[in-house]
């Protein structure tokens, strides 16, 4: 700009005063930008005082409320309020303040003592309100608002103050779990172990062997000459990180930094809420004055984000090299000597939990995670019982249940990066009928999902009719409402029906499939409906060794029997119905096995079937075990009938079976369907030929190890199950532990309370479901059983 002269001359050193001004604010708004932690010495979100005679040299002193001074002190350091600051006599301040009054406040928002001094010309104090200062040396220029009031000496003011972001307080780490060893004399400890709690009494020295990530529960240092040794052995790059999951109270402690150390390169960070404190607010805490020849000494930062910051007071002037940080106060007493050095950033990290897996069963595990950074702290979290529970700290780990993961890699130090992966999980139970928890219908699951095209594959728990589209059925009639509910079931295609016997209210036969939902529009008629569930035959694969086992081959021999004039009825599945071409029967009398025309021992009179199995092929189990009681007892007449096709007809055959002169009727038979606790149709029907005179004897199976009988303990069920789960354990467990090899299986619930389907007019009062639970799926069948039958299947 060229100068100009004359009358106007006068304009250009105006103009210089204004722009001299002007870059002097700009330069200050131009630094008021965001600040980060890292520019602060001492921080404390609630307040941060400062004690006499204590002096603070570089970096920033802040609060997002209240800095305060307690004496004289020298500060050359800027301080940075979102509130208000308060200085005592006598401070000497050698930086920028600022007061933003964010609350705004109507009393003094910045206040002196007397003898202030502001002695630096290019420094300035802006105030979001009122400011009071008593006397003093003010040389720095105040900007606040013009409303404001202003007590004190002369100041070159102006308005139109300017205030920095604060920063945002550090990340809070995930740490390790602490350790089950104590350190409590001179030791060596080592990074990546965690120990429990660090506890000297005096005379100790505890040496950090290396940079990365030491893991305690809490320090508890006492007065007499302890020290800490920080040995970077010489890794330039390198920071030793410290984590404290509970208090620390360092004492008068010696620091020293050996090998390459620096106090930029030491991070401790205290998850202590000063409970275990004498003031039961100091989460870190640091004694005043020295133990012998050692000088209190604390190097590096320091981060507290749940709990209070103290550095005592005492006749010894203790120091501390670093920035001390808290999420409440920092108090740093009288007589302390406080200097900035800046926290380096620690080395940035990357966090791949790798892509989306499936862990399919039986595998026990997937494999995720990829990252592996050097010095790196991984921690692993998924959700288990609806907490997020630490699952793993390595850089890949075995999933082994299904869901999110996430993987939080950091350097320990503040910079912490997160990555999630899902883990899926294809069950290894494989359900018969689509899982839908729980139907309120008439039918019920198996029903419902065979009326909708259930897969051929998967028909087999229930027995179909003469074709695939039918199935037996046993519905349950509204009690006086039996031949009604005949006549609808006839109309819609009702054949071959099974009598029951006594358990009248149960009509039985085979029913077209795609007119089993129009029993749900009958409630009236029917209490509900359900298919012939497919009965276990529980004798096994027949031999002959039975003979020679218990002798009979003897008796028969020294006492010339062989069962003549005892007959013997079985109940099982099938008698000749193997193949439907091939009488395999025949083939068993000409061979001996059985008795009949041809037989080669004289054994001619037939087995007298009273009625086979009528839906097909089954496995003749039946006439397996024929031949074993005619190798028993090769003069016993013998009859067979099925007991496959309901509950009720096998009540039936019971009877039949006696009627046809039976003295001895064994079966092998269980219907899941049948009572557990009270008697039913079959049981009723062998006490009825057992009251006659007649021996009955059953294969019960190996049911013993494979049942759970228990009263019923009340615990909380989890959410949209109903009010309560049973508590397996005692203890709250509501699940009970399965260990199942590869098959086809069949769960049943029964419980001990009234039957409708015979006749019990009331019905079952309880509604229990059961459920099996794998990687938190829930697979259910049940229905409404108010009413009804109590049991699942």
């Amino acid at each position: 700009m060229r100068e100009k002269t004359g009358k106007r001359g006068n304009i250009v050193p105006l103009f210089a005063i204004f722009a001299t001004i002007f870059c002097t604010a700009f330069q200050f708004s131009a630094s008021a930008q965001q600040l980060t932690i890292r520019d602060f010495v001492l921080f404390g979100a609630n307040s941060t005082q400062i004690g006499t005679s204590t002096a603070v040299s570089g970096g920033r002193i802040g609060s997002n409320n209240l800095v305060q001074t307690t004496g004289n002190t020298t500060i050359t350091a800027d301080i940075n309020s979102a509130n208000t600051v308060q200085l005592a006599n006598s401070n000497t301040i050698r930086g920028n303040i600022t007061a933003a009054n964010k609350k705004n406040l109507t009393g003094n928002i910045f206040s002196t003592g007397s003898n202030f001094s502001f002695p630096d010309a290019n420094k300035q104090l802006h105030v979001g309100g009122n400011v009071a200062i008593q006397n003093g040396t003010i040389k720095g220029l105040l900007y606040m608002p013009k409303a404001a009031k202003y007590n004190g000496p002369k100041i070159q003011r102006f308005d139109n103050p300017v205030f920095p972001q604060l920063p945002q307080l550090p990340a809070v780490t995930t740490f390790l779990p602490a350790g089950t060893s104590d350190i409590t004399g001179t030791a060596t400890i080592k990074p990546a172990t965690p120990y429990r709690d660090l506890k000297l009494s005096g005379g100790a020295t505890v040496t950090f062997a290396g940079t990365g990530v030491y893991t305690l529960n809490s320090i508890k240092i006492g007065n007499a000459g302890n020290r800490l040794v920080l040995d970077f052995q010489d890794n330039a790059n390198g920071f030793i990180v410290i984590h404290v999951h509970g208090d620390v109270d360092l004492g008068k402690i010696n620091v020293q930094l050996v090998r390459g150390g620096h106090a930029s390169r030491v991070y401790m960070e205290v998850h202590g809420n000063g409970s275990t404190s004498s003031s039961g607010k100091e989460a870190w805490r640091l004694g005043n004055g020295a133990s012998g020849t050692n000088a209190t000494i604390w190097y590096g930062n320091v981060w507290a984000p749940n709990g209070d910051i103290f550095v005592g007071q005492g006749s010894t002037p203790p120091k501390v090299e670093g920035a001390l940080w808290s999420g409440s106060n920092v108090t740093v007493g009288s007589g302390v000597a406080v200097k900035y050095v800046q926290p380096q950033p620690c080395p940035p990290v990357v966090a791949d939990a790798g892509t989306d897996q499936t862990l399919v069963c039986p595998a026990p595990f997937v494999s995720i995670g990829t990252t592996k950074s050097s010095g790196a702290l991984y921690t692993w979290t998924t959700a288990i019982d609806g907490k997020e529970t630490i699952v793993g700290t390595t850089p890949i780990i075995k999933a082994t249940r299904k869901g999110t993961y996430t993987l939080t890699v950091s350097n320990g130090c503040g910079n912490a990066v997160t990555d999630k992966v899902e883990v899926g999980y294809k069950s290894c139970i494989e359900p018969i009928n689509p899982n839908t928890g729980k139907t309120n219908n008439l039918i019920g699951h198996e029903l419902t999902n065979l009326s909708t095209n259930l897969e051929e594959a998967k028909k087999h728990l229930v027995i179909l009719g003469e074709n695939s589209d039918r199935v037996l059925i046993e519905a349950v009639a509204i009690v006086g409402k039996e031949e009604e509910a005949k006549a609808f079931l006839r109309a819609n295609g009702l054949l071959n029906e099974i009598p029951n016997g006594v358990a009248y209210q149960i009509i039985s036969g085979s029913f077209p499939i795609n007119k089993l939902l129009a029993i749900n529009a009958r409630p009236d008629l029917f209490n509900h409906c359900r298919p012939v569930f497919r009965p276990q035959g529980n004798a096994g694969i027949a031999t002959s060794e039975g003979d020679r086992a218990i002798a009979a081959n003897l008796a028969r021999g020294g006492y010339n029997i062989g069962g003549a004039g005892v007959k013997v009825g079985v109940i099982s599945d099938s008698y000749n119905r193997s193949s439907l071409q091939l009488d395999n029967a025949g083939l068993d009398v000409k061979n001996g096995d059985l008795p009949g025309t041809g037989n080669p021992e004289g054994n001619t009179a037939p087995v007298e079937v009273v009625l086979d199995y009528p839906y097909g092929v089954r496995s003749d189990e039946g006439r397996a075990m024929l031949q074993i009681i005619h190798d028993l007892a090769p003069k016993s007449p013998l009859a067979f009938r099925t007991g496959f096709r309901s509950a009720g007809d096998m009540a039936q055959g019971i009877l039949e079976l006696k009627n046809a002169g039976c003295k001895v009727i064994v079966d092998d038979v269980t219907y899941v369907t049948e009572p557990f606790f009270q008697d039913g149709v079959v049981a009723k029907a062998v006490d009825q030929v057992t009251n006659a005179g007649v021996s009955y004897f059953t294969s019960a199976g190996n049911f013993g190890q494979k049942a759970y009988t228990k009263t019923f303990q009340r615990a909380p069920a989890p959410a949209n199950l109903g009010n309560y789960a049973h508590n397996f354990s005692g203890t709250g467990d509501i699940y009970q532990r399965l260990k199942l090899k590869s098959g086809t299986y069949t769960i049943v619930l029964q419980w001990k309370d009234a039957i409708y389907s015979l006749a019990q007019t009331q019905g079952t009062i309880n509604d229990l479901d059961i459920y099996l639970v794998d990687q938190g799926e829930r697979i259910g069948f049940n229905r409404n059983n108010l009413g009804g039958d109590p049991f699942e299947v």
